[in-house]
């Protein structure tokens, strides 16, 4: 069951979203709450997770707001009452431009007392210019732990804007449990202009007042000095 609250006064609507597409799809009306609002402020919504039913199966699946998907999420871990293991990152999203990189940390996760030894692999989309890059590839758990390692993304120059997905798959010889990253590619933000700095026109205008100013001390000095002195009677 979740418990959600509202302060904001703009309608929420929770899901999960099995395929990152930031939609609720057929397959994920089930997992959708009802709309909530300041007026609400407080709702449960109950769940039942049912493998093969409204879920696809056993794993850590990112639920998020319906109005606001790329502003409000988290996961939700759904594991078998087994000894069983998950895989997620730090962060559901990571943020780059063409030609960058960025990464986050991979965690494996115990459930149930499973210990053991786990392959870990990462895949970009193909034809995109993605580049996923783990730290390591194999990581034992123990029983109730976690164990962690690194996972870089880096984009082409080439690649399109647009949000993709890295898969992280995790497995033993029996079992495999997968991981979806959202990717966001997007052009770099331009740099803030420096607010204490005058724009070049208003320092010209300042510098052009601040010579005739001084030019016209300089010629009220001028006279001055010249002016013939009054011969007395």
């Amino acid at each position: 069951m979740l418990r959600k609250s509202e302060f904001d006064g703009i309608t929420h609507n929770w899901f999960l979203d099995f395929n990152n597409n930031n939609l609720v799809d057929s397959n994920e009306q089930a997992t959708s709450s009802p709309d909530f609002s300041s007026t609400t402020q407080y709702m449960n919504f109950t769940f039942m997770a049912t493998v093969g039913g409204n879920i696809p199966g056993y794993g850590t699946w990112i639920y998020k707001c319906k109005y606001h998907p790329t502003q409000m999420y988290d996961s939700l871990a759904v594991y078998s009452p087994y000894p069983d293991f998950a895989v997620f990152t730090s962060n559901p999203s990571l943020k780059l431009s063409p030609g960058s990189a960025n990464g986050t940390t991979v965690v494996i996760a115990s459930r149930n007392a499973y210990a053991g030894s786990l392959s870990l692999s990462a895949s970009a989309p193909s034809g995109t210019g993605l580049t996923a890059t783990l730290g390591r590839t194999d990581l034992n758990v123990d029983a109730g732990g976690t164990n962690t390692t690194t996972l870089n993304v880096s984009a082409e120059s080439t690649t399109e804007l647009g949000t993709y997905n890295i898969t992280l798959t995790a497995s033993n010889s029996t079992v495999t449990r997968t991981f979806q990253l959202t990717v966001s590619v997007a052009n770099p933000a331009s740099p803030p202009s420096n607010p204490q700095q005058l724009p070049t026109t208003v320092l010209a205008g300042i510098l052009g007042i601040g010579i005739i100013l001084l030019l016209a001390v300089i010629f009220a000095f001028a006279r001055r000095r010249k002016k013939p002195s009054v011969a007395q009677q």
